[in-house]
């Protein structure tokens, strides 16, 4: 996969931030990591595994942010592992969107909306909710422009062509 050696650079990324001190781009390199995993398909178990040392690092960092979007990808997982009563809906241990999209909407967090819809749109594909997938594709729209140099960009159009597909 091209993607592959990107996702795996992260690492780096977050080795280098690290001994630099540059806590922000650290915690940002692994929550990254943790996303494009997830995207890429990597195992799920090896993912949840990563997950949980993922988003501790990014709160041991200080980091926020990319500890609470690190939380939302690896509620999606646990989704995924029936860990939740709907794996369409990220709610249970690591997450919940019912707190979270409030606030997001609230400081109009344009990364953490973005890829809320899009992780959204990936669960709801795999659960054959077509019409939902694109109702989150509609709601990325005001956002898409500071995405493009991301994978949420590619993913959602790729689960919104094969949503209008199917």
């Amino acid at each position: 996969l091209p993607a592959r050696p990107r996702w795996e650079s992260h690492t780096d990324s977050y080795r280098l931030a690290l001994e630099n001190g540059d806590h922000e781009f650290a915690a940002w390199s692994i929550m990254k990591r943790l996303q494009q995993g997830f995207f890429l398909g990597r195992p799920l178990e090896a993912q949840v595994n990563d997950a949980q040392d993922y988003v501790a690092a990014c709160f041991r960092l200080e980091q926020g942010m990319s500890g609470n979007y690190a939380q939302l990808t690896h509620q999606a997982m646990l989704g995924l592992q029936g860990k939740s009563d709907d794996p369409c809906l990220l709610v249970g241990e690591a997450f919940d969107e019912r707190d979270e999209l409030p606030r997001y909407q609230a400081a109009n967090e344009a990364f953490g909306l973005c890829n809320y819809h899009v992780t959204k749109a990936l669960l709801l594909f795999l659960w054959d909710r077509w019409e939902d997938v694109l109702e989150h594709r509609a709601r990325v729209e005001p956002w898409a422009a500071g995405m493009h140099s991301l994978y949420h960009c590619a993913v959602i159009e790729l689960y919104v062509a094969c949503s209008c597909a199917a």
